[in-house]
């Protein structure tokens, strides 16, 4: 009795038991609904955090971006002020020197303008080599030697150098070759290859304008020579140099944004095509821009023209204090142009920082100008390129020719599960073939699996058979067995045929999607490697064209003159 009812209260407790844990599970189950929607809540609060996170982080980017350019916007304006304020005046002597020239051509200066000019520019700008120069050049106008040679004296005191190329330009303008010449070599004989400034850019520029004499011209070359020779035994400068062109060259390399969707997707070429197109194309601009500089005309043969716009570039070639403002606009300027991004601004700066130098070597000084970071004449340009060819010929080795990389390398073609390789295409016929017989493979395989004669029919069969002998006895019913066990397997054997033609028609389709594929992809292969063929020649253009350039071509010896500036010849 007690066990009974014991065995009663433990069913009954069982019965509790179980009623409450599937109460239990069913608010395990709502909890767990609760902590889903939790979840997801928590989820959607992340995101929407992440949202705002991201907003934030890009209206501060735009905030300190137009706090850097509104910087740079004010710092330009201090700058230009700046100058203004403490080289105004020098502008004012520069603009004299032009009216000078032009009165001079009109016989409009007279003694008394010039007295009183020079007593004006003495005052303003006690400091500058100009003012003497000036006064200098408008007392020999006038035929006052003893004025002009105090103040020539007093110019070559403050700027011996610049004076002196001041006065070869101003001899030449009047057609008095030889003694240019003379102020020339003076001027050049005071050169350092290792630091000049850039004023040797307007040497350069009468040079490669022919404004000087044969013998001034062959002095000039000889003496380039001598600092090309002397540069040499610092190797240190011309690794310099060509790590300028190689930033240059590599500028040329352009993103392919053609598109090649079958190579993309069915070959492992595609980042060797984009980055073999890129460097192919980026040749091709190379040598277009190259061969443009050099097939550049003239655009001022009138020589007294061109020697006032080289007098200009003389004295306005900034002294060292103007420099320094005028390099912070320029970089302010790039801060600007690049939304207050420094880092990029800095990085575009520190491509044309040198030309913003008071000294460098004689390298940079043409690099500056064949890099364009000098303006300068068509002619310069071409002579500049000349001069620093080496440099352009090793940085166009190391960073463009011969980078082919596709054009002598397999590409790998996937199909699905079929893999195949080719050079440059020209194997059309034997890929097409090849994947004809890899479906051909494939469809046999299947086919096999579908053979005309299978189990079914073979029991089918025996069975029959067997049935005909247990039945021979009762003709009629071993003619319906051998009918039933016909009908089965011709049955069977329509259904295989059918079957059998299914995978024929399947496999002719795949065959077709495939070679369809192969078609475009070896299509495409061909094309990249044809335009890779075409641009590989210019690797031994553009060398052979570079080899050619002498400087000594793009320098005139003729100086034929008959313009006399005022006052006696000496």
């Amino acid at each position: 009795m007690a066990k009974s009812e014991a065995v009663v209260l433990s069913a009954a407790n069982l019965d509790l038991i179980e009623n409450n844990i599937g109460q239990l599970a069913n608010n395990v189950g709502q909890i767990s609904l609760d902590v889903v929607a939790v979840d997801d809540k928590v989820t959607n609060v992340t995101e929407s955090v992440r949202t705002i996170e991201e907003e934030i982080k890009s209206f501060m980017l735009e905030i300190r971006g137009s706090t850097i350019t509104a910087n740079a916007r004010q710092s330009i304006m201090q700058s230009e002020a700046e100058i203004q304020k403490r080289f105004g005046h020098y502008d004012g002597v520069r603009r004299k020197i032009s009216g000078l020239l032009q009165a001079t051509d009109m016989s409009a200066i007279t003694k008394s303008s010039v007295k009183e000019m020079s007593e004006q520019i003495v005052v303003d700008t006690p400091d500058y080599w100009l003012a003497p120069a000036l006064v200098a050049l408008s007392a020999w106008l006038i035929d006052d030697k003893e004025l002009a040679e105090r103040a020539l004296k007093e110019a070559m005191n403050r700027d011996d150098e610049k004076t002196s190329l001041l006065f070869s330009l101003i001899h030449a303008r009047a057609g008095r070759i030889e003694s240019s010449s003379i102020w020339l070599k003076r001027y050049i004989d005071m050169q350092d290859p290792l630091e000049m400034e850039a004023k040797i850019i307007v040497v350069l520029e009468a040079i490669s304008a022919g404004v000087f004499g044969s013998a001034a011209k062959d002095m000039a070359l000889d003496k380039i020579n001598q600092w090309l020779k002397e540069l040499k035994n610092f190797p240190e400068l011309k690794e310099a140099e060509v790590n300028r062109f190689k930033t240059y060259i590599s500028d040329y390399k352009q993103e392919e944004n053609e598109s090649y969707p079958y190579v993309e997707k069915f070959s492992d070429g595609y980042e060797d095509l984009k980055q073999a197109l890129a460097i192919n194309k980026g040749k091709v601009k190379l040598f277009d821009d190259l061969v443009a500089k050099f097939d550049a005309k003239i655009n001022n043969n009138d020589k007294t023209k061109k020697i006032d716009e080289l007098v200009l570039s003389l004295v306005f070639n900034y002294e060292n204090e103007e420099l320094n403002l005028r390099r912070e606009i320029a970089r302010n300027k790039l801060i600007i142009e690049e939304g207050g991004n420094i880092k990029r601004a800095d990085q575009r700066f520190k491509d044309s920082e040198l030309a913003y130098n008071r000294f460098n070597n004689f390298y940079s000084l043409f690099s500056n100008v064949a890099l364009g970071h000098n303006k300068a004449s068509s002619e310069t340009v071409k002579l500049a390129i000349s001069l620093s060819k080496d440099f352009f010929l090793e940085a166009y080795e190391e960073v463009l020719k011969d980078n082919h990389l596709s054009i002598d390398k397999d590409i790998n073609i996937k199909i699905d599960d079929w893999t195949t390789r080719t050079k440059n295409a020209s194997d059309e016929k034997e890929l097409k073939k090849e994947l004809q017989d890899n479906s051909d493979q494939k469809m046999k395989k299947d086919l096999n699996a579908e053979p005309l004669f299978n189990m079914k029919m073979l029991l089918s069969v025996v069975i029959g058979i067997i049935a005909i002998f247990l039945t021979i006895s009762n003709p009629i019913i071993a003619i319906i067995i051998l009918t039933i066990v016909m009908l089965f397997n011709i049955y069977q054997l329509a259904t295989i045929f059918v079957k059998r033609k299914e995978i024929e028609n399947q496999h002719d389709k795949m065959h077709k999607e495939k070679l369809y594929v192969l078609m475009n992809t070896v299509a495409e292969i061909v094309d990249y490697k044809l335009i890779c063929e075409k641009t590989r020649k210019i690797d031994e253009n553009l060398s052979n064209y570079l080899k050619n350039l002498d400087y000594k071509d793009f320098v005139k010896s003729e100086a034929s003159r008959n313009i006399v500036v005022g006052g006696a010849h000496e």
